[in-house]
């Protein structure tokens, strides 16, 4: 139950009759929608060139605020989710925007340039200027930064690349590690299995 909710009266059957359930069912709170789901349905992506991710609730542009949001997704928990699934991957479009499809969707056409299909079998994604997109392996987001220096440190001694961004999660500031970038999706593999096998465990490739 949301904490700002008022709880609601006990009902108390008239006499003669009793309480016919006692599982909840007639609860007065239920179903109703936490602060945190509010705000991640209150997010929608624009149809515009470059997309933009707006808060209907007051029309302004948070893209700035919620940059770790790759569209079409509007829910951070959800886009890891499919992320460590492995049948979603990051890819970059022709205008340089990013965007999560399914593998499953990734083809190559006749001049051997990576395009989106619902048919063609997976295949490695490029840029703009058709050579292979760059990627990362996320490692960890951490709100305090001796862990993500420890994080940082112990990426560098498996010898990977490390780059470090700022950004904020629920009001708090935060570090993403990250480990890359990598030009390839074998690379960006093998980094990936390696990062595992180090005990970050939810490690995903972005």
């Amino acid at each position: 139950m949301p904490r700002s909710a008022r709880p609601a009266p006990a009902l108390t059957p008239p006499p003669g009759y009793e309480a016919a359930w006692t599982d909840g069912r007639l609860n007065q709170d239920r179903g109703k929608q936490l602060l945190s789901g509010a705000l991640q349905t209150s997010l929608v992506w624009t149809q515009t060139v470059p997309r933009r991710l707006i808060d209907r609730r007051t029309g302004a542009d948070v893209t700035s605020e919620y940059h770790l949001l790759v569209y079409p997704y509007t829910d951070y928990d959800k886009q890891i989710r499919d992320l460590r699934g492995g049948e979603k991957i990051v890819v970059r479009t022709r205008g340089g925007e990013r965007q999560i499809v399914s593998r499953d969707r990734l083809g190559t056409n006749a001049a051997g340039q990576t395009v989106l299909s619902t048919k063609a079998a997976p295949q490695r994604s490029h840029d703009a200027s058709g050579t292979e997109a760059r990627a990362y392996v996320q490692v960890g987001t951490y709100g305090r930064d001796a862990n993500a220096r420890r994080t940082v440190t112990r990426l560098r001694e498996l010898g990977l690349p490390v780059s470090v961004s700022r950004t904020r999660l629920g009001g708090q500031s935060v570090q993403v590690v990250l480990a890359g970038p990598f030009a390839d999706r074998r690379s960006t593999g093998a980094a990936l299995s390696t990062v595992r096998r180090a005990g970050y465990s939810d490690a995903f490739t972005r």
